[in-house]
Parts: C-alpha cells; sequence; structure tokens
C-alpha cells in the first residue's frame, strides 16, 4: 500500500498468489473500551458488558459508569467538540458527562471520561423505565464521529416516593404481585386496584 486507505476493514489480496486472500488491514486509528470491552461505533444495541447498558437506578440514587478512549494510531489526536463528549437521542437527560476527557492524545495515549444515568421523571410503567440515548465524539479522524447507544432502567424505590402520589388503603388490605411486577390490591369491599 502506497496511501493509507480511508477508514474501514479491507482485504489484503496477494497478487502473485493467485488471488488469495492472505490477511486483513484494519484502519481503526480510536478506540473506546468499557469494562476492558471494546465498543464498536456503530448503531448495535446496548450491553452491560462493556457497561454501555447501566442496568436499573431511580430518580435519587444514580449509577456512574467509567469508560476509556485510546489513540492507537501513531500520530496525534484532537477531540474537536466542546464538550469533547456528547450525550444525544430521546433521554439524553437522563444522562450526565460528569467527566470529560482529554482533548489532545498523543500516539498510543488513552484518557477516561465519566457517565451518569440519573433517571428523572416517573418510572410508573414499561416505557417510562427504558431510557435510551447515545455517545458522540468527533475527532480530526476519518471515523469521526464515533457514536455509540447507551441505556438504563428506571425502577421505583422505598422514599422515592412524591408524597402527593402516595394511596392509603384501608385496614386489611391485601396486596399481591404477578410475574411481570404488577401489583394488585383488594379490600374487603371486593374492590380491585392494580398498578403496573
Amino acid at each position: 500500500l502506497s496511501l493509507c486507505p480511508p477508514t474501514g476493514q479491507y482485504e489484503v489480496i496477494c497478487q502473485r498468489c493467485s488471488g488469495h486472500i492472505v490477511g486483513t488491514l484494519d484502519n481503526q486509528r480510536v478506540t473506546v473500551f468499557g469494562n476492558g470491552i471494546q465498543i464498536d461505533s456503530a448503531d448495535v444495541p446496548s450491553s452491560q458488558q462493556n457497561g454501555t447498558d447501566f442496568g436499573f437506578a431511580s430518580n435519587n440514587r444514580g449509577i456512574e459508569h467509567e469508560f476509556l478512549l485510546r489513540n492507537i494510531r501513531s500520530t496525534p489526536l484532537k477531540l474537536t467538540n466542546t464538550p469533547a463528549v456528547q450525550i444525544l437521542g430521546k433521554n439524553a437527560s437522563d444522562f450526565t458527562v460528569v467527566q470529560q476527557p482529554r482533548t489532545e492524545l498523543g500516539d498510543n495515549e488513552q484518557t477516561t471520561f465519566k457517565i451518569l444515568f440519573l433517571p428523572t421523571g416517573t418510572c410508573n410503567n414499561v416505557q417510562e423505565q427504558n431510557r435510551q440515548a447515545s455517545v458522540r465524539i468527533m475527532m480530526d479522524t476519518e471515523e469521526s464521529p464515533y457514536v455509540f447507544n447507551i441505556a438504563g432502567h428506571c425502577v421505583k424505590v422505598e422514599g422515592d416516593e412524591d408524597a402527593s402520589q402516595v394511596s392509603t388503603f384501608a385496614s386489611g388490605a391485601i396486596f399481591s404481585a404477578d410475574a411481570i411486577g404488577t401489583i394488585f390490591y383488594s379490600s374487603d369491599a371486593g374492590m380491585t386496584w392494580n398498578s403496573t
């Protein structure tokens, strides 16, 4: 190869070997890791293994994850956005970059950034519980932007309730729950109330 090709993965073919493929050239220059596992710049589902799925959090108890950005090329790297790491998407307000990475990295250097998942609003049903957004990092490379998905799940825990939303039940009430978390309430008068 006389010139460095655009970003991507290429088949390297030996012209003197009857066209047989002898290897690949991966021209990736920047990599992001979570929990030591590489996070691809692609529209793929979030995962608890690489930290892009933050798991369960409540309005008062957030979860913070740390990510590592590594410059694996032999020339300096510059992050060009302000702020360097941005959160976009439907539930972007539920995720906050609490620690930004360094914006200039030398060859083979790395830096870290931290994201806090702290869900806002109510968490009363499946639609409200699942929160999704994306992380975008702009750089001075052909790979820019580096984008990956993140997600978290909002749950209600004791102490998170708004006092105006707490219901009063009759003495002798009976509570039960099914396999998907629907809570059923029965009073002495035979009335039934449920919450999903």
